[in-house]
């Protein structure tokens, strides 16, 4: 079994795009907060409808 040895982990939907900056104002918002857990709410797109 694999362990992961870091502070953070980041779960993330394989067809979920991310914007550009969005890793970093996300990690910089868990500092500055002190977050122990940090969820984020996505904007949809679906192009199927």
């Amino acid at each position: 079994m694999e362990q992961v040895v870091s502070e953070w982990v980041l779960f993330v939907d394989a067809d979920v795009r991310l914007q550009p900056a969005t890793l970093r104002r996300t990690f910089v918002q868990a500092m500055t907060d002190g977050a122990d857990l940090l969820s984020l709410a996505s904007r949809l797109s679906c192009g199927c409808l």
